[in-house]
């Protein structure tokens, strides 16, 4: 853990550690392991916590992905993860709001003139039309930034309240 620990400086603004060796494109940290590459957050969880259980994922409550902070980590699933992600605008989508993804799907207009409207690319529309980006998002449905949410956990990652939003 020293050696680990040597790789990462404190952001004494946000108490973040941040693993300062080798990174993925997204700001991942990572490093060799006995001949494995190994996410340097996911290393440090279950240096404190054990094995990720199968399904669930390790995410950062500080939106920071180079940071290995035991209390900035949280576990769970990937549906928690892209909410979390949508609500605070970093998913990777996020140049569309959820409104805008449910609007073109609902769209009667060509695809260049839902873009011409909404000033996006075109190539935006087509994604979501073609069910390459907001596939979970079904039109009808409250889109996400209207539906009210409640933490599922003491890591404060959000999840819809039950039972339909009231306008």
């Amino acid at each position: 853990m020293k050696r680990f620990f040597e790789k990462t400086r404190l952001n004494p603004d946000t108490g973040c550690i941040e693993w300062t060796a080798g990174k993925l494109e997204k700001g991942y940290g990572q490093f060799c392991l006995n001949g494995k590459t190994v996410r340097a957050h996911r290393f440090a969880w279950e240096q404190v916590h054990g094995r990720i259980p199968k399904g669930l994922q390790v995410m950062h409550k500080c939106d920071n992905p180079a940071c290995v902070n035991i209390d900035h980590l949280a576990i769970g699933k990937n549906r928690t993860n892209c909410i979390d992600a949508v609500l605070k605008g970093r998913h990777g989508t996020a140049v569309l709001t959820p409104d805008q993804a449910l609007a073109i799907m609902e769209s009667k207009l060509p695809p260049k003139a839902t873009a011409k409207a909404l000033g996006i690319d075109v190539r935006l529309v087509r994604n979501v039309l073609e069910k390459r980006s907001w596939k979970t998002l079904k039109p009808g449905r409250v889109p996400l930034s209207k539906r009210k949410y409640r933490p599922i956990n003491p890591n404060g990652f959000p999840t819809p309240t039950e039972g339909k939003h009231d306008d």
